[in-house]
């Protein structure tokens, strides 16, 4: 039987590895029993009263009642996802008081929506320098618009704060905006593994690149493949043209190309889920435990189940994937608030509270506090349906998603670096 020690000893590693963390969240609190006859419009006030909480920022930590129930449900979690409206400083500020808790819980990580290189080149300037070195590394490459959501302040700032204590993932494919400057530091990467005849192609794939920013959607999937397959095994020149080819597939069907939206939409929920796994099993390797992490993604990749895309989120697979260790994931919900504003690309900001003024939230908006972000408990919905059944689909969508909703009002949009 000297045989079978070994694998008996990963076997044994892997089961503490996945026993590691909590069963489940704490139970939500029952709303009040109703009166006989009490209106549907009567039921649906009592249970948004019973699960709104005021959620106080002072000092960059949350504070009150609803800090209370956040940080009792993210220290029973494995793992926490932020799923947001992107572009708005609000929101990304409350990010990062809701991580000066995590930090304090055990959570090492944070998985952003951004590609590796990004997050790598984004930690090293942090490190190296804090805000300067990275806005120094920006510069020349494009600014804000050559990186997605860490080129704006507040982004970066969060990160800075992540890399106090923990550790950044990037998550995501690679940048549209990014590719110009990926090629040309790859171009001056010594021992990159890049074919010989591969440089030409690059220098010309650079100029259009910078001609043209929808040129990643544009290339000719086939040479980028080429490209790829003939730069040397695990090189960095086949890791980088290989993540291109897979961004070029997903972004042809949204800039002129061929294709299916929902495909490349799946094909990039795949990319994310796989890129998270692979990522957390080098972290169990090195650290010998199962890691705590805080994924920060857009609202549309946390939903558990379809997401309007109608693809499987990667909220979803990171629940169900700790549910089969054991282990619990928090999904939060951060929306803005009246007033707020959000950062748009290449354009001007925008106020971003439609869902509470005209959109499917509405019903809110005589709850959501005009001045400090607030919190609902939407675990507590759950607890009964047939209040709800009525409002829109995409609101029942969000019920059954996540477990905390937060309004964050009255804030700026994002501000580029």
């Amino acid at each position: 039987m000297k045989h079978l020690t070994r694998p008996l000893l990963v076997l044994l590693a892997a089961m503490a590895l996945q026993s590691a963390g909590a069963a489940g969240l704490p139970e939500p609190p029952s709303p009040p029993t109703a009166a006989p006859g009490t209106p549907p419009a009567a039921l649906l006030e009592a249970l948004v009263a019973h699960s709104r909480l005021a959620l106080l920022m002072e000092g960059g930590r949350v504070q009150g009642p609803g800090a209370e129930r956040w940080r009792q449900l993210a220290g029973a979690a494995q793992h926490v996802l932020l799923g947001e409206q992107h572009g708005n400083a609000g929101i990304a500020r409350l990010a990062q008081a809701l991580w000066a808790d995590l930090a304090t819980q055990g959570y090492t990580h944070a998985a952003l929506e951004t590609d590796p290189w990004v997050s790598a080149a984004l930690a090293s300037s942090l490190r190296r320098g804090g805000m300067p070195a990275w806005r120094a590394f920006l510069v020349p490459r494009g600014g804000a618009q050559a990186v997605p959501f860490v080129g704006w302040q507040e982004e970066a700032a969060l990160a800075e704060a992540v890399l106090r204590t923990g550790s950044l993932w990037g998550l995501d494919q690679v940048f549209i905006g990014s590719a110009p400057w990926l090629l040309r530091d790859l171009l001056v990467q010594p021992r990159a593994g890049l074919h010989p005849t591969s440089r030409a192609t690059l220098v010309h794939w650079v100029r259009e690149a910078e001609a043209d920013p929808q040129w990643l959607g544009r290339v000719p999937l086939a040479a980028m493949q080429t490209e790829a397959a003939r730069s040397a095994p695990r090189s960095a020149a086949r890791a980088l043209l290989s993540a291109l080819a897979e961004s070029r597939a997903i972004y042809g069907p949204f800039t002129g190309d061929e294709g299916e939206p929902w495909t490349a939409n799946q094909q990039r929920e795949q990319a994310m889920k796989q890129r998270f796994v692979a990522l957390l099993r080098q972290a169990e390797a090195q650290r010998q435990r199962a890691p705590k992490v805080m994924l920060k993604v857009g609202a549309y990749h946390g939903f558990r189940g379809a997401s309007p895309t109608g693809v499987q989120s990667l909220g979803g697979f990171v629940t169900e994937m700790a549910a089969a260790r054991e282990q619990a994931v928090l999904t939060v919900l951060l929306l803005c608030g009246p007033g707020s504003q959000g950062a748009v690309h290449g354009g001007s900001p925008q106020p971003c509270d439609g869902w509470l003024q005209e959109g499917d939230w509405r019903f809110l908006a005589p709850w959501v506090d005009a001045q400090q972000p607030t919190l609902f408990d939407l675990r507590t919905w759950r607890l009964r349906p047939k209040r709800w059944a009525h409002l829109p689909a995409e609101v029942q969508r969000v019920i059954g998603s996540y477990d905390l909703l937060v309004f964050v009002p009255n804030t700026p949009a994002a501000t580029p670096l």
